[in-house]
């Protein structure tokens, strides 16, 4: 089975534009649908998900799965087609730690490679929120917040802030942890404990 890669895609323009590729897929034009080929559904894990476009006069936005990675040949073909288009997307794939995000217009893309802990704070609205309070707030609130800080064992992104959590606590609070479930990052939190 294929590893499925999560992506967003947000399509910008003038009204007219807009109109006129909104309409074409709603009407499942088969010249756009080429280039869509990343959406036709073989499983129930692979295509544009369930409500998930939304479209407004000026804008188009979609989240969708694909096989193994972003479809980026498609994602070029389609910059070049409509190229009074504006696009931007973004992927992960965290079970092969791949993340990323891609903007084209005027038929030229650009792409860039991102680390986990900066996608999901570029994407990720409660991520980043919990990033900033880890990395700004005041040492004695930050011991606090961090008393009360645990892994969503749902949302594999936030095993992306113990290290960041670890790396801030000093020396001299470290026991005041020790009983704590690092899910990710226990043996960082050993070897600092350590003085490694």
């Amino acid at each position: 089975m294929a590893n499925i890669c999560t992506n967003t895609l947000e399509i910008t323009g003038s009204k007219e534009d807009i109109a006129l590729f909104t309409k074409k897929i709603t009407e499942q034009d088969k010249e756009l649908l080429e280039l869509f080929c990343w959406l036709e559904k073989t499983n129930s894990d692979y295509g544009m998900w369930e409500d998930s476009l939304n479209t407004e006069p000026d804008e188009i936005y979609l989240s969708f799965g694909s096989k193994w990675g972003f479809p980026d040949k498609e994602f070029n073909s389609l910059v070049a087609e409509y190229s009074r288009l504006n696009f931007k997307a973004s992927w992960k794939e965290p079970g092969m730690e791949e993340f990323g995000k891609v903007s084209g217009s005027r038929g030229a893309t650009s792409y860039t490679n991102l680390t986990p802990l900066d996608y999901y704070t570029e994407f990720n609205t409660d991520f980043f929120e919990e990033h900033q309070q880890i990395e700004n707030l005041p040492y004695d609130k930050f011991l606090e917040y961090v008393a009360k800080f645990t892994t969503d064992y749902d949302d594999y992104s936030y095993s992306y802030l113990e290290p960041l959590i670890i790396k801030r606590i000093k020396p001299k609070d470290l026991p005041l942890f020790i009983d704590k479930e690092w899910q990710h990052c226990e043996e960082e939190f050993i070897k600092k404990l350590k003085g490694e």
